[in-house]
């Protein structure tokens, strides 16, 4: 296997989670939310992935990308929504949709090749296609739009569940060795059941922002859905300054 390879897998489940900010306004109780779907490959420039096809996650509201890889899709900003993006030759993503100063961000979203998500399952020591269970990667950064902003030291406890637990080392390899999230600000669990699970962030800077993660039972808390088959992914930006 080649590590470098291996390294960029690594990185991704970073970069899957990196927003943008727009200064349109949004109101009411819906509205339009902007995703470009890319594809990720290791050293290269992320590309459009035309034809994926976007769905608020339950339901058969979905649309299609077009060439340049984006959609625009009607999501209910007072709700906990999520969003699912499927395509041939890659494994599928679902990430919560949250307001953000009461509208919601545009995102970009990258996938990864089947080929590249059995190279991840590979580093977790864990089957791929997964045996009815998902894997979620939860990022912090001071920035949403810049992984250098990665914050470290801050721990993630599963709620009311169990499933074995990662951090991104700072090579970029998911470790199960580590207790805390390290430079690349990374960390998550794998092999776990479908449904919403919740995660306590132990160290978490006090001005938070849940750019891509549904409010928990806690003010340290968040929740994310998880399906069978899927990568989940969650971000948290919290300001810089505030970081243990």
């Amino acid at each position: 296997m080649d590590k470098m390879y291996l390294t960029g897998v690594a990185v991704l489940i970073a970069a899957t989670a990196i927003a943008s900010c727009d200064d349109d306004d949004s109101s009411g109780e819906t509205a339009t939310i902007e995703l470009r779907v890319v594809s990720f490959t290791p050293g290269e420039d992320n590309v459009p992935v035309p034809g994926a096809e976007v769905c608020v996650w339950g339901t058969a509201d979905c649309e299609t990308a077009g060439a340049d890889g984006v959609v625009l899709l009607e999501v209910d900003v007072g709700a906990d929504t999520a969003v699912r993006i499927t395509a041939d030759g890659f494994g599928p993503v679902l990430t919560p949709q949250v307001a953000v100063d009461g509208r919601p961000a545009p995102r970009d979203v990258s996938m990864l090749s089947e080929e590249l998500m059995v190279l991840l399952a590979a580093s977790l020591n864990t089957p791929y296609p997964t045996e009815g269970t998902g894997v979620v990667a939860i990022t912090l950064l001071g920035d949403p739009r810049d992984l250098d902003t990665a914050i470290p030291g801050v721990a993630m406890t599963l709620v009311g569940a169990q499933a074995p637990q990662y951090y991104l080392d700072d090579n970029g390899f998911p470790d199960t060795a580590l207790s805390e999230t390290g430079t690349l600000g990374t960390g998550g669990f794998f092999e776990l059941s479908p449904g919403t699970h919740e995660v306590e962030l132990a160290a978490l800077p006090d001005d938070c922002t849940r750019f891509a993660a549904w409010a928990g039972s806690t003010s340290s808390s968040i929740r994310f859905p998880v399906e069978a088959g899927s990568f989940s992914n969650a971000l948290i930006v919290c300001d810089p300054t505030d970081a243990q």
